[in-house]
């Protein structure tokens, strides 16, 4: 193998699969990345055996061939080089060698033991094609709510079908109406780690195999695992949008601005946020040790007659990790309520819609 590529260029190729050489691993060799140079073009492969990403840009090839390279070491060098051109080659005891005025000789590894990587079929007639920036707003609305422990492995994944995204955790759940490949769980974790690669204006995706296969515009390929099992039908609480006795409608901003305020008030462990719910809007109460915030949040519209009081979680509400106003991006937000404030609350925006399960209200001495 002889190849020149850019520093620019290798630094592009080894960002978008760095994160496989730091994955804590018993098998050593998932620390390291399938480096092919082929047919004009440089590509580096890396799994960690539930997901697998293929970065490939175009070089100056003077011999075909390929080798497995320390993802984390050849990284880390290129982030400390400057823009020059780098020539790889392969030394006489089968090292890589690195010139770009200085020399870095690398151990490597034979291909042979390394797993198979998944290629995107462009004969396959299946495939979707969904805008990039459909992708970045759709995404951190379903990945979010999914269940982070492995307790029940569905409920740690997002379920595609033909015409919706949905996730739950027990305590909330996410829909998106979106149209995309149809009855498929996606880890939540590997949806997050192809949202980071996302580029271009436009995404390929097809279902292979028991595996979702993600074609970028700059040739990058992202294949996850399914998860196997029956996702739970969720559906049947979306019927407490339509039959709320109460709706408001918020700024998104205005509401989250105020939440935040409530959070520095907020109790770490539970982030109990007493809401009381009228035509006029929200009174909010938040009390921890000898601190307490209230505030009151009018509606920007109503509908319907009613007075509902409800605790809630506030990190489901504001949290930037576990909040779901973070990730409306419209302008106004409906919050929908019902019954005696044991009722799910319904978030609506758009084609999104988020439920949470209210928290009991404990008086206090």
């Amino acid at each position: 193998m002889k190849a020149t590529i850019s520093r620019d260029d290798l630094l592009t190729l080894l960002t978008s699969v760095s994160r496989y050489g730091t994955t804590k691993t018993i098998l050593d060799i998932l620390k390291f990345g399938l480096l092919k140079a082929k047919e004009g073009k440089i590509s580096i492969s890396a799994t960690d055996l539930e997901t697998e990403t293929t970065a490939i840009i175009p070089a100056i090839i003077e011999a075909e061939g390929e080798i497995l390279v320390p993802i984390k070491r050849i990284y880390d060098l290129c982030k400390s080089l400057p823009d020059v051109n780098i020539k790889l080659s392969l030394t006489e005891n089968h090292k890589l060698k690195l010139n770009w005025g200085n020399n870095a000789t690398i151990a490597i590894l034979d291909t042979t033991d390394f797993p198979a990587i998944t290629a995107f079929d462009e004969n396959d007639s299946d495939i979707i094609s969904i805008s990039t920036e459909s992708l970045k707003e759709v995404l951190p609305q379903v990945t979010f709510a999914a269940a982070t422990d492995e307790s029940r492995p569905v409920l740690a994944g997002v379920y595609l079908t033909t015409n919706m995204l949905q996730s739950a955790d027990g305590y909330r759940a996410s829909f998106v109406k979106f149209h995309t490949l149809g009855d498929i769980i996606i880890p939540a974790v590997a949806l997050d780690g192809f949202y980071k690669l996302l580029c271009g204006n436009q995404v390929n995706i097809q279902n292979s195999d028991k595996k979702a296969i993600f074609q970028l515009e700059d040739g990058t390929v992202f294949t996850s695992n399914s998860i196997q099992g029956e996702f739970p039908d969720t559906k049947a609480i979306l019927s407490h949008e339509t039959d709320a006795d109460l709706k408001l409608t918020f700024d998104t901003k205005q509401l989250l601005s105020v939440l935040k305020q409530a959070e520095v008030f907020s109790d770490e462990r539970v982030g109990l946020l007493v809401v009381a719910a009228s035509e006029n809007g929200f009174d909010i109460r938040i009390k921890s040790d000898d601190n307490e915030f209230q505030a009151n949040i009018p509606a920007i519209k109503t509908e319907g007659h009613s007075e509902i009081k409800f605790g809630i979680s506030l990190k489901y509400l504001s949290g930037s990790k576990e909040g779901v106003l973070p990730r409306v991006t419209s302008e106004f937000v409906k919050i929908c309520l019902s019954g005696n404030g044991s009722n799910p609350i319904v978030l609506k925006s758009g084609d999104f819609t988020h439920i949470i399960m209210p928290m009991e209200i404990r008086k206090r001495g």
